[in-house]
């Protein structure tokens, strides 16, 4: 805060000069003869090339990074909310040093493994813990536990579903996902799945993508756990994978262990591309690559 602070000041003070600048360079012009023109110009020019030679601007982008945020309209709502529904695209570069840490939930001791956010609330599911507990995301103080029968102790994943106003769970031990109503009656249903499930995704089609990672399969389901789509990964040489997530182009996005990357596959199971360790990141190389 305290760099970008300076900045601002910084750029205050450059359209301060650019203005006093500006100013006098009208005055000249419109209340100048000929010769006082003549004489101010070479100053003028010296002045103009010294104003342009600083941009504070490209100086705050070059000292902390940036990050180009883009927005793409909902294809799935055809009415004037198309204009505030859809989803943020970023790029550019973030300058990891510039992060801080904001705030901390105490543990006590109790391994948290994971989370979801929805709205105004987060969601956190702690190691052989038979409950879901309820936070807010603002101030993250804890509001409520939801229980959830036969909860495993060992829940790899949360995702949260605005269509479906949802919540999933993958029970790895149990091989098993838990809904959990969040429209009012908290109401938990489940359903099983293949070996080994661990991340869990909600696609385009607000389905649940499950990342099953023994059987070393994607499998796609409705929102009450109909099966819609399976998708082997085992051809592809892809062991030990752990999250995925579906691209607009129906492609799935996949990290796994077995070589360090992550992977772009197609419907069909074949790896598109496959991306490994920038070679100029400031990360230090990851081992496992677990939630996207």
């Amino acid at each position: 805060m305290k760099e970008i602070e300076t900045v601002h000041e910084e750029i205050e003070r450059q359209q301060l000069l650019m203005e006093s600048y500006k100013k006098y360079v009208d005055e000249v012009r419109h209340k100048g003869t000929s010769c006082d023109i003549a004489r101010a110009v070479s100053g003028l020019h010296d002045r103009a090339d010294e104003l342009l030679k600083f941009d504070a601007i490209e100086c705050i982008l070059d000292n902390l990074g940036h990050v180009d945020v883009r927005f793409m309209s909902s294809d799935s709502v055809i009415d004037d909310a198309n204009k505030t529904l859809g989803c943020l695209t970023t790029g550019g570069s973030i300058n990891l040093k510039a992060l801080s840490l904001v705030h901390v939930i105490t543990s006590q001791d109790i391994s948290r493994y994971a989370v979801a956010t929805l709205g105004n609330e987060m969601f956190v599911v702690s190691y052989s813990s038979p409950d879901i507990q309820v936070y807010d995301a603002r101030t993250f103080a804890l509001q409520c536990h939801i229980p959830v029968p036969g909860l495993g102790s060992y829940c790899d994943s949360l995702t949260a579903c605005i269509h479906n106003s949802c919540l999933y769970a993958s029970d790895t031990h149990n091989d098993t996902i838990h809904r959990v109503d969040l429209s009012g009656s908290k109401a938990v249903t489940k359903w099983s799945v293949a070996r080994d499930p661990r991340g869990l995704s909600v696609n385009k089609a607000h389905n649940v993508v499950v990342t099953c990672s023994d059987a070393c399969k994607l499998r796609e389901y409705t929102t009450h756990g109909t099966l819609l789509r399976e998708t082997s990964l085992r051809q592809a040489g892809l062991n030990n994978i752990m999250h995925t997530v579906q691209l607009s182009t129906g492609d799935y996005v996949v990290s796994h262990c077995s070589t360090g990357a992550v992977s772009v596959v197609g419907l069909d199971g074949q790896i598109v591309c496959s991306y490994g360790q920038s070679q100029t990141s400031i990360v230090q190389q990851m081992k496992c690559h677990a939630l996207l």
